[in-house]
């Protein structure tokens, strides 16, 4: 996977301005396309990033209801919230990415 600290063209890639940051895209992608739930650890290690900024970026999708997390502590599993109307469309966005490469 690519390095968060390269650039990228917001033509190819605008979802990451959409969102406000690229490692909002990596997890919704990661956990949307796994369709299961994972522990923050385990997101950071698939999507390459750190646990501390993917802990840090989980909160912020958890305010805004794209995320929700199964249990509490420190042992939270974390989902997206299928009943969100942007997860359906995101879904359809990265199969679309995955079929045009």
């Amino acid at each position: 996977m690519r390095s968060i600290k390269e650039k990228q063209s917001f033509l190819k890639n605008p979802l990451n301005d959409v969102l406000g940051s690229e490692v909002k895209v990596r997890i919704l992608r990661f956990l949307i396309e796994k369709d299961d739930c994972f522990l923050a650890s385990e997101i950071a290690r698939g999507i390459e990033v750190s646990s501390t900024r993917t802990r840090k970026v989980i909160k912020e999708l958890e305010q805004t209801g794209f995320i929700e997390p199964i249990g509490g502590g420190s042992r939270k599993l974390w989902h997206v919230r299928k009943s969100e109307p942007l997860i359906k469309t995101l879904k359809k966005v990265f199969k679309e990415e995955q079929k045009n490469g």
